[in-house]
Formats: C-alpha cells, structure tokens, sequence
C-alpha cells in the first residue's frame, strides 16, 4: 500500500512540475472549444456592461487572438458593442476603476488571471448610409471594442 501512495505521489508531483514547466506542450484548441471555455466568463462580464447601460448590443462571439509575451502564452479576448439608434454620451459606458475592477473580479472568479492590460477602446463612431424606402438616411454606429486578457496555458500560441 505504501509503495502504491509513493508511486502516486511521485506521479502527481511530475504531472506539477510539467504543468508549472514553461516549455511545457499546449494543445490548440478550436475556435468552437475556445469559446466554449469563455463563453460564461464573457457572459457575465456582458451582463455587468449591459446593466451600466441599455443602449448596447453584444456580439454573440467574442474574438480570441493567441500570443506570446514574457514566455507564456496568452489570450487576448475582444468582443464588440454597437447599437444604431440615437444616441448621446450618457448612454456610454463609464469605463472607470469600479468598472475595471468589477471585471477583474469576474476574470479571476472564473480561474483565470486577468492581466493588468484590461482596457477599453476609445469609441468609434462609424457613419454610413441605409437606403430604404424614404431615400438615403445618415445612421450613426456606436461601436465599443472590450479587450480581456488572460493567462492560458491550455491555448497554444502556435
């Protein structure tokens, strides 16, 4: 019996060392298992948003961008916000300290490790023209791009 214990504890503390190893083999995931694995994380991180403000709509998707940076492999999630309607700078989210730290919480409440790099892109406001029945009419996007960064060792940089 003890022989069997030392066998698993010394096969329990290879699998640690390799886990802890930054040079350790990552396996790619796909871009359907990616967004399995952040799908509820990015879920409530959008309903936090959208009880700030009403005014916008969430991509069901959110990108997800791998890279390299101080020897580990990261992921860089960004998922955007847009609604056509009139709008006026009360309906923009306030992206302040409370705001960054509510979704640093929620990162970290779901096992990962938010990196510092949490921020938010300056809106752009993108103009176009919708033709329909009345003639051409000016509608206005508000788009609001999210970036998320966090950790992933199970994601492979490729």
């Amino acid at each position: 019996m003890d022989r069997r214990a030392t066998k698993l504890s010394a096969l329990l503390a290879g699998v640690v060392l390799l886990a802890g190893c930054s040079g350790a083999v990552t396996v790619p995931l796909t871009p359907q298992q990616m967004n399995e694995r952040y799908a509820p994380m990015v879920q409530s991180i959008k309903d936090e948003l959208t009880s700030r403000s009403s005014m916008y709509t969430w991509g069901e998707v959110p990108q997800a961008q791998a890279y390299r940076s101080e020897g580990n492999c990261r992921v860089s999630i960004y998922f955007l916000a847009e609604k056509n309607d009139q709008w006026t700078r009360e309906h923009w989210i306030r992206w302040d300290d409370e705001l960054l730290q509510r979704v640093n919480d929620i990162v970290t409440a779901y096992g990962f490790e938010a990196r510092d790099s949490i921020g938010h892109v300056p809106s752009q406001l993108a103009a176009y023209l919708n033709t329909n029945a009345e003639g051409a009419e000016l509608m206005v996007r508000l788009q609001t791009s999210i970036t998320i960064r966090v950790n992933s060792p199970s994601y492979s940089c490729g």
